[in-house]
């Protein structure tokens, strides 16, 4: 009783059966029509049409459908567009893992490295790197204690930091606080001849702590050196990875065949720091300008000097990525005992009462009148030459070695707070550098930038997969020509097709999306395993992450949403006639 039905039929008996209104056409021209012997009677209630809609539930519905009948080529399109997602996620899986890794090397493996407070600061200044090219055709000159890539700051270690290191600093967070002085050490042996002479190894002549040693390496011969013995200072032998160690190191323990020595050789080999006032001999050739020279005969400088003896050797642990390089390593024992003995020499008390050189020492020359750095005259180089005879009342470094990564965290939080009541240029601030941070900064930024390349590359994939999403949906859009016709004969609207095209391809990009994150995930295991059967540190060098994941998938409907753009709008402008006689 609401419907309007047109049929258009060659039978007219069917047509007088049930037709209320009949109309006869011949070639275009009308011939009867039965509307003038009927009495039309009035509707008791006015018709008023439905306006039609179709929302977006069941756009999808109707999308959902087609995409389940296509089933095969449905799946085939959204693994293809799966690719892009699966080298992404990948790739952002890798860098994840590795930034993981770096973390635990940081808060473990790295948490005992010490924390240095240098009388010279240098931080390497990564961002200074990061800015554009500049050629304007002049030159850039900088001064090298501030230059933008390296940050330089003198740190005055005073009485004052010392002492608020010692009460603020809690003891349970370190295992040592080591202290190195700039006086200068001078390494004597005695060759074969029973010559004695300058060792001359002060480069690979270095200070460590006595459990950071232990724990980032393997005894290879003799034992622990005993920081408690008074006959000797007990010193270490480090090698790298491949057993090799300086020559000098060797000559100068008296070995003469170097490719034959071993590990156990090398126990109990000794040199001597000579006592400055044995080594340094008063010159008055100039009576006026007395100068010391270093004594001709260096016997009874080799007899009555510090003795330090190699107890052990030892070499990186296999599975530690970063050790101490090869040398000799003393501890903070000796360094006290040197800093003491030279405090107490004849030379030193001498150099203070002149204002000329009285010894040679970094190439300077001996009897030279002492300059001051212009302008300022803040270090006059008397103090330096002082400082390297014992002067120094303050270290000129502070090494603590923190218990673990809290207790780290813990002693950087005291040192910061030091520097709170001075502003940022103020040169009373003492800056320190964390070397376990520094390379973990360092590895993060580099691993960063290849995985932004890598991400550029492996997004490539993805806009293929996109445009061709894009291209199979407009296929979609051709096969399915006839089914537009209809839906738009029975009163489907324009935007009611870029629904359903829209919601077709936002369901391809979900399932690429959904697929392309669950075979990435499957993927980290055997990957995982690959990696750590050709590296033994890189454990689970993949790891997903679960707003990567959510991401990949929301960047996957979008990309396919956007593809799907074209075709649908396509399909929407489409003629209901043409669309319906597109077969005929």
């Amino acid at each position: 009783q609401e419907k309007l039905v047109i049929m258009v039929t060659h039978n007219e008996k069917l047509a007088a059966k049930y037709a209320n209104r009949t109309i006869k056409m011949l070639d275009g021209n009308l011939i009867s029509d039965t509307k003038e012997t009927e009495v039309e009677e009035p509707l008791k209630t006015e018709y008023k049409p439905k306006k039609t809609s179709m929302n977006y539930l069941q756009a999808i519905k109707l999308s959902f459908r087609n995409l389940r009948t296509k089933l095969g080529r449905t799946l085939t399109t959204a693994f293809a567009g799966s690719i892009g997602i699966i080298g992404v996620l990948l790739v952002l899986a890798l860098g994840n893992g590795f930034k993981r890794i770096i973390y635990d090397l940081e808060t473990e493996t790295f948490a005992q490295f010490p924390i240095a407070v240098q009388k010279d600061h240098r931080d390497l200044n990564m961002d200074y790197h990061n800015f554009e090219f500049v050629d304007d055709g002049y030159l850039k000159p900088y001064d090298i204690r501030s230059f933008p890539g390296l940050i330089m700051h003198r740190n005055l270690i005073t009485e004052q930091y010392l002492a608020y290191l010692t009460t603020e600093l809690d003891k349970k967070d370190y295992v040592s606080l080591e202290y190195k002085y700039e006086t200068q050490k001078i390494i004597l042996n005695k060759t074969i001849s029973n010559e004695i002479e300058n060792a001359n190894i002060l480069k690979t002549f270095n200070q460590t702590e006595h459990l950071f040693l232990a724990s980032y390496h393997d005894l290879e011969a003799g034992r622990l050196p005993d920081l408690t013995r008074n006959d000797a200072y007990e010193v270490a032998l480090v090698v790298d990875r491949r057993n090799s160690i300086d020559e000098k190191i060797l000559i100068a323990l008296g070995f003469q065949n170097l490719n034959e020595v071993r590990p156990t050789d090398v126990v109990g080999k000794q040199l001597v720091i000579p006592k400055y006032d044995d080594y340094y001999k008063k010159d008055l050739t100039n009576p006026e300008k007395p100068i010391y020279l270093v004594n001709s005969s260096l016997t009874n400088a080799y007899e009555n000097g510090i003795i330090i003896e190699v107890v052990g050797v030892f070499k990186p642990k296999e599975d530690s990525i970063f050790s101490l390089s090869d040398g000799l390593y003393y501890f903070s024992n000796l360094t006290e005992a040197v800093h003491q003995m030279a405090r107490d020499s004849e030379i030193l008390n001498y150099q203070k009462t002149v204002d000329y050189l009285v010894f040679s020492y970094n190439n300077e020359i001996v009897g030279n009148s002492f300059k001051y750095d212009e302008p300022t005259q803040s270090y006059p180089k008397k103090n330096d030459a002082l400082n390297v005879l014992g002067q120094g009342e303050t270290p000129s470094a502070i090494f603590i070695y923190p218990e673990n990564y809290d207790a780290k965290t813990n002693i950087k939080k005291v040192l910061d707070n030091y520097n709170k009541n001075f502003e940022k240029d103020d040169p009373r601030r003492i800056l320190y550098l964390d070397q376990a941070e520094l390379v973990g900064s360092v590895l993060s930024q580099v691993i960063s930038m290849i995985q932004i390349v890598l991400v550029v590359f492996a997004s490539i994939s993805l806009v293929v997969s996109s445009i061709m999403i894009g291209i199979i949906t407009y296929v979609s859009v051709l096969e399915r020509t006839q089914e537009i016709g209809i839906l738009r004969a029975v009163g489907a609207r324009k935007k009611d097709f870029k629904r359903v095209f829209n919601s077709e391809t936002f369901l391809i990009g979900l399932t690429s999306g959904v697929m392309g994150s669950i075979i990435s995930f499957i993927l980290t295991f055997p990957l995982n395993k690959i990696i750590h059967n050709l590296e033994k540190t890189m454990v689970n060098a993949l790891r997903m992450n679960l707003i990567h994941v959510l991401a990949m998938i929301v960047v996957s409907v979008f990309l396919t949403f956007i593809a799907g753009l074209i075709p649908s709008a396509v399909a929407a402008k489409k003629h209901p006639v043409e669309a319906l006689r597109h077969n005929e």
